[in-house]
């Protein structure tokens, strides 16, 4: 599993890039792992994706 601070490094070049998108990407990643039975990686693309949510902030209504 990633340690923290690379998947926040991670997170924030992946949403520096492709802005709000980053998000959806990084659930889809996270699925596509957990359906091919690759657990950790699973883990670490769900963690990627908490922190970009966490930086996005709360969605507007």
């Amino acid at each position: 599993m990633l340690q923290h601070s690379e998947a926040a490094r991670q997170a924030h070049r992946l949403y520096d890039m492709i802005g709000d998108r980053a998000e959806a990407l990084s659930a889809k990643r996270a699925r596509e792992e957990q359906d091919a039975g690759r657990v950790t990686e699973a883990e670490n693309w769900e963690m990627i994706r908490r922190l970009i949510r966490s930086k996005r902030g709360p969605n507007e209504s």
